[in-house]
């Protein structure tokens, strides 16, 4: 299942990379007019500069800190009595015979940190898809 997982990464970011024009012919054929919009629009971009740069930056700034408000109200908001349960609870290990009382003390914080991860992968998907 191991070698399964990284064929299936190494799958994902093949495609991801790779155009779909160029998956079984040549891409970028230079005696085809073809993929001529794929080479104009993907490699032909002005380099900003001055304000226009700094008004660039603004403009993902902005976008970033609206993400992040909304964010706050519709992700965060929801975690804040899971949040404030879990890391003040106690774990009562009693019967543990393969790991001991390691991961069942440790039980709170590991699910509060895949919260945390949940919660961040979901607003990286909210702001990037």
């Amino acid at each position: 299942s191991i070698v399964g997982f990284f064929i299936a990464v190494a799958t994902l970011v093949f495609f991801a990379v790779m155009p779909l024009g160029g998956l079984f012919t040549s891409y970028m054929n230079k005696r085809s007019r073809r993929y001529i919009a794929s080479q104009t629009f993907t490699a032909n971009y002005i380099k900003l500069k001055g304000l226009d740069m700094w008004m660039s930056y603004l403009l993902w700034f902005l976008v970033f800190l609206a993400k992040l408000v909304e964010s706050y109200f519709f992700l965060t908001l929801s975690l804040r009595d899971p949040i404030r349960n879990l890391s003040t609870m106690t774990m009562r290990c009693v019967g543990e015979v393969w790991y001991k009382d390691i991961v069942c003390r440790n039980q709170a914080k590991i699910v509060l940190g895949l919260m945390y991860l949940v919660d961040l992968l979901l607003f990286f998907l909210d702001t990037y898809m």
